[in-house]
């Protein structure tokens, strides 16, 4: 990659990003410290809105600099057929059928019964008898 594209991707990225440091700079564009070193003077000579920010990094001030909104905006909702595969699809739609033939209405399903567990006889009539024996 040539050197005018590093700075015009790096220029991008600090105009969209709002700040950058230099660590980042250096590992997205795989820079060593001479290139950083002249990345950050390019940037700062051409880009009057770039100031460097404490020491750490690149920072854009004034108009075009755009923060990116926080990452906890909920995600636009999807309709499932969007990014259900087809083989999933297809089984979804028979089991609504049969659902819908056996008549049962929208998200009822079928009830497992409950199981009862009961003590075999031997052990209820040992634990009778060891009651009895406390008693006496």
């Amino acid at each position: 990659m040539k050197f005018s594209e590093v700075i015009e991707q790096a220029s991008e990225l600090l105009q969209r990003r709002g700040r950058i440091t230099y660590r980042s700079l250096q590992r997205e564009f795989a820079l060593d410290d001479e290139g950083l070193a002249d990345l950050k003077a390019e940037l700062l000579y051409s880009h009057p809105q770039v100031v460097e920010d404490e020491g750490r990094g690149l920072r854009w001030q004034g108009e075009g600099a755009f923060v990116s909104p926080p990452n906890d905006t909920p995600p636009r909702s999807q309709s499932p057929a969007t990014y259900t595969p087809a083989h999933l699809a297809e089984r979804i739609r028979a089991e609504q059928a049969a659902m819908e033939a056996r008549s049962l209405t929208d998200g009822e399903r079928k009830q497992k019964p409950k199981r009862v567990f009961r003590k075999p006889s031997r052990l209820l009539n040992a634990s009778r008898r060891s009651l009895w024996n406390c008693e006496q």
